[in-house]
């Protein structure tokens, strides 16, 4: 265990650890393999000028993989254009698509995303979506794990539903020595207080 504070004030999430813990970068010198699982929403952000790749795990995922990290993205699309779209953007990215699902029937989730008169952005986010559908046998799991990862990184949106928590935990579970990063981004009408506060408690660190 590492003794650790958290504070939530006026949207910003600070975490101070009370003892040492090597960072990802530390033990890539230590190893010249580091392994990071980012599981949760991958999201299109719909503006009047056109549609963008998005959503905080995925953005985590891609940001590491330019680091040169060995990435395991774990979500889902809609069987549809924008869930075609959205994967074809993640090749061009370098990010491997084997861990994200495509479902028939589900939407790929999108964001509408409108700026006021003063260029101040307000978000509307639809659900359902692919990624709240996903499922993951005891098989999958597994694979995902093997070799253990030395990284886990979530975000809130898909974290909201008990059965996403579940699956967070069984990766924990299976990946023990993983430092578990909170990608917080919280969005009006997107969340619920107890389980975010859930999720800063078991991280070892997050962001907004």
């Amino acid at each position: 265990m590492y003794p650790e504070t958290r504070t939530v004030s006026g949207g910003k999430c600070r975490t101070t650890f009370g003892s040492y813990k090597p960072s990802l970068v530390e033990r890539r010198e230590e190893r010249t393999d580091v392994k990071i699982i980012s599981v949760g929403e991958i999201l299109r952000d719909v503006f009047d000028h056109g549609e963008y790749l998005g959503g905080p795990p995925c953005n985590f995922a891609a940001h590491a993989h330019r680091l040169g990290h060995e990435v395991f993205f774990v979500s889902a699309v809609g069987e549809n254009k924008r869930g075609r779209i959205a994967l074809a953007k993640m090749e061009q990215l370098g990010l491997p698509t084997r861990f994200v699902q495509r479902l028939a029937g589900e939407s790929t989730s999108i964001v509408s995303v409108n700026l006021d008169s003063a260029g101040q952005p307000h978000f509307v986010i639809h659900r359902p979506a692919a990624y709240d559908r996903m499922s993951h046998s005891a098989s999958d799991l597994t694979e995902r794990s093997s070799p253990p990862a030395d990284g886990i990184c979530f975000g809130t949106l898909h974290q909201m539903s008990p059965q996403a928590r579940d699956l967070l935990t069984a990766l924990i579970q299976r990946n023990p020595r993983a430092q578990r990063f909170y990608a917080v981004n919280l969005r009006v009408n997107s969340y619920d207080a107890p389980p975010v506060q859930a999720l800063l408690e078991r991280s070892s660190g997050c962001e907004t």
